[in-house]
C-alpha cells in the first residue's frame, strides 16, 4: 500500500485565546525560587508534583514539590540533580516521583532518572541511561512499578514498594530509546537504534510482538488508550500504525523530519505527530492532514485532553491547541506555558506559567486553584 504523506504546510498566524486572569495569587516564594519547568497529576488527581530551578546563594538547584490538590498544599519538597530536567511523573498512587535529568539536552548525552518516596522525600532508586528523548523510564498504570531501560539494552519492572526488580524484558541488542504501557498495563512496548520495537506482557514478560520498523532507529513509541494500537515513530521520517495484539502493520505515514514523539487521541480520531520542527494532527481514519504548526524546536511530547478537544505539545516551550480548529491558546496574552499536563478523568488542566502554578477547569476557562511553593501551606 502506499503511505499517505503528512504535508509540509506552514501555519504563519495563530490565533491566541487568552485565558481569564486568576483571582488568587500565588504564596510568597524564597530562595529565588521560579515557576515550575514540569508538572505532574496523579492518575486520580488527587496528588500532583512540580520542579523548578532554585537559586540558593551561588548554586543552582531543582526543587521538586509535591502537593495535596484539595486546597494545593505543599506537603513534601526534596531536590533533584542540578542539570537541566527533562521529565517529571508522578505515580498513581502519589507516593513516588520520577525526575528524569540531561546532562546536555539535545545531544545523546548522558540523562538520570531519580525515584523519590514523596512521603519521606528521600531517593529510592537511581539510573542512567545515554539517551536524548526522556522517555525511557515510565510508571505503570497502578502506581506500583516503573519500567526502565537499561544502558545493557535490557528493560526492566522495578518494584516501587520493594525496590527491587521483579522482571525483566529481553530482546534488543541496541540502545533503547523511549519505553511505553498499555492503559492497563497489560503490555509494555520499546523502540531503540536496531530499527525495531518489542511488545511484551507485562506481567509475565512474554515477548509478544516484534515490529520490523527499518525506517533507521525508534526514537519513540505509544499506545492507545483502548490498547488496539501501538506507534512507532523513527529518524527516518517514518510513522508506522500497529494492530494489536496481531501485530498488523498499516500503511505508514510519511513525515517531514524524525518522528520524535507521536499520540493517538483517546477516541482514536486524530493522530498527533511531533518531528523536528513541526507538529502535525491528522485524520485516524483516512491519513489527511488536519493542520501543521512550526515549532521553534523538535516536539518531544504530545498528549490529548480526555475528551480529545485540547492538545498539548512541547518543543523548546509547552503549546495548547484547540485540536478542533488547532488554535492555539495561552495563559495570557503576549505569555507562555512553562509546563502543562491533562488531568486523567476530567476536563481540568495543570499548568505553570510566569506567575505560578494553576489548575484550570477547561469547561469553563476559569482558574480554580492555585498550588502554593511554600511546604505546608496552602496558595492565598
Amino acid at each position: 500500500m502506499r503511505p499517505f504523506r503528512v504535508g509540509l504546510a506552514v501555519v504563519a498566524i495563530v490565533f491566541v485565546t487568552t485565558w481569564e486572569r486568576p483571582a488568587t495569587t500565588l504564596s510568597a516564594q524564597s530562595d529565588g525560587v521560579v515557576s515550575a519547568d514540569f508538572v505532574a497529576l496523579s492518575r486520580d488527581g488527587r496528588m500532583a508534583a512540580t520542579v523548578r530551578m532554585a537559586l540558593r546563594g551561588s548554586q543552582t538547584v531543582h526543587v521538586v514539590m509535591v502537593h495535596e490538590m484539595t486546597n494545593g498544599t505543599a506537603v513534601q519538597q526534596m531536590t533533584a540533580l542540578g542539570n537541566v530536567i527533562v521529565g517529571l511523573q508522578i505515580s498513581a498512587d502519589g507516593k513516588h516521583v520520577l525526575v528524569i535529568d540531561a546532562t546536555f539536552p539535545d545531544t545523546d548525552g548522558l540523562e538520570t532518572a531519580q525515584i523519590f518516596n514523596t512521603a519521606t522525600g528521600q531517593e529510592e532508586a537511581k539510573w542512567e541511561h545515554h539517551n536524548r528523548t526522556g522517555h525511557w523510564c515510565q510508571f505503570t498504570s497502578d502506581g506500583r512499578s516503573a519500567v526502565v531501560a537499561g544502558m545493557d539494552s535490557t528493560l526492566i519492572l522495578w518494584d516501587l514498594d520493594r525496590r527491587k526488580q521483579t522482571r525483566a524484558f529481553r530482546g534488543f541488542n541496541a540502545s533503547i530509546n523511549a519505553v511505553s504501557l498499555s492503559d492497563d498495563d497489560m503490555y509494555v512496548i520499546a523502540g531503540g537504534d536496531d530499527e525495531t520495537a518489542r511488545v511484551w506482557k507485562t506481567q509475565s514478560g512474554e515477548l509478544v510482538q516484534t515490529f520490523a520498523v527499518k525506517k533507521g532507529r525508534v526514537l519513540s513509541v505509544s499506545v492507545s488508550r483502548d490498547g488496539r494500537f501501538a506507534l512507532t515513530g523513527s529518524e527516518n521520517l517514518t510513522l508506522s500504525v500497529w494492530r494489536l495484539p496481531s501485530g498488523e502493520r498499516l500503511p505508514d505515514l510519511e513525515t517531514p523530519s524524525a518522528v520524535w514523539s507521536a499520540a493517538l487521541s483517546p477516541d482514536n480520531a486524530f493522530l498527533a505527530v511531533g518531528a523536528a520542527r513541526t507538529l502535525s494532527l491528522i485524520s485516524m481514519k483516512d491519513g489527511v492532514k488536519k493542520w501543521t504548526k512550526t515549532t521553534e524546536s523538535r516536539v518531544t511530547d504530545v498528549a490529548f485532553s480526555e475528551d480529545s478537544k485540547f492538545l498539548t505539545s512541547r518543543d523548546r516551550w509547552p503549546r495548547l491547541y484547540d485540536t478542533e480548529a488547532g488554535q492555539s491558546r495561552s495563559p495570557a496574552q503576549g505569555a507562555r506555558f512553562w509546563a502543562v499536563q491533562f488531568a486523567r478523568f476530567n476536563p481540568l488542566m495543570l499548568y505553570s506559567w510566569e506567575r505560578g502554578e494553576f489548575l484550570l477547569d477547561l469547561t469553563t476557562n476559569k482558574r480554580v486553584m492555585a498550588l502554593s511553593t511554600l511546604k505546608g501551606s496552602a496558595a492565598k
